[in-house]
């Protein structure tokens, strides 16, 4: 929340992001943090960043989510951050289109 406010104080749009995410665990944790986020009226990203052993490794060998090979890990992280990518130029127009 104070993340949220500082934004506000100096008229930024911002939204939250979901990342860590298990990706072994059902869609109940995200549901409710979710619900959670609407309860405090911050608006959030409909992506979310799974959370994977190459994400830690990554950075050792030099290598970005792009680089992580084709393992399904590798093509789940790589899908994360695509869907990231197009949310966010989708939500920048909008809210360019708003201005």
């Amino acid at each position: 929340k104070r993340t949220a406010k500082l934004a506000e104080s100096f008229g930024l749009p911002y939204r939250a992001l979901l990342n860590r995410v298990d990706p072994r665990s059902d869609e109940t944790d995200i549901k409710e943090t979710r619900e959670l986020l609407d309860e405090m009226s911050i608006p959030y990203m409909t992506s979310r960043i799974r959370s994977y052993k190459i994400h830690s490794r990554g950075p050792l060998e030099g290598k970005v989510v792009t680089d992580m090979g084709w393992s399904r890990a590798g093509r789940h992280a790589r899908d994360d951050f695509e869907k990231l990518s197009r949310e966010v130029v989708t939500v920048s127009s909008q809210q360019r289109e708003k201005a």
